[in-house]
């Protein structure tokens, strides 16, 4: 696979599964051992955020990896990591570094600003913003 061609498969896993929640078409984008956590994970997030939306920020590739950096939105109407529901907006932003090979997403790690997530949904006490101490070029 070309480096762009594992970019427009990351491209459809946000595009295609993540922003409309249809889990089985990444049985055709990753390994099984892959795609079983997304397809537990996946439909769970959707149910805690039914509005759920991802937006690509950047994405890099070099070689046979691709970094994904995304910003999510939604609202907390469903149970989320067993709490009950606070019914407040979020936003909070992730990374995820993929291995492609064979046309198909092989390996995954995440980053995800969780921490901010649950300061928004008001389980953890507001402090410093997530931003802070990052500097940002004109």
């Amino acid at each position: 696979m070309s480096i762009e061609d594992n970019k427009d498969l990351n491209r459809r896993v946000v595009e295609e599964v993540l922003n409309t929640g249809k889990v089985e078409l990444l049985d055709e984008m990753m390994t099984p051992s892959v795609a079983a956590h997304l397809q537990r994970d996946i439909p769970a997030l959707r149910q805690a955020f039914p509005d759920l939306h991802y937006t690509i920020e950047n994405m890099v590739a070099e070689g046979d990896q691709v970094v994904v950096r995304v910003t999510m939105t939604g609202t907390n109407t469903g149970p989320f990591q067993g709490r009950p529901p606070t019914g407040r907006s979020a936003r909070w932003t992730g990374m995820v570094l993929s291995r492609c090979a064979g046309g198909k997403i092989v390996e995954q790690w995440f980053n995800l600003d969780l921490f901010t997530l649950m300061q928004q949904l008001g389980v953890i006490p507001g402090g410093m913003p997530s931003h802070a101490g990052l500097v940002q070029q004109p």
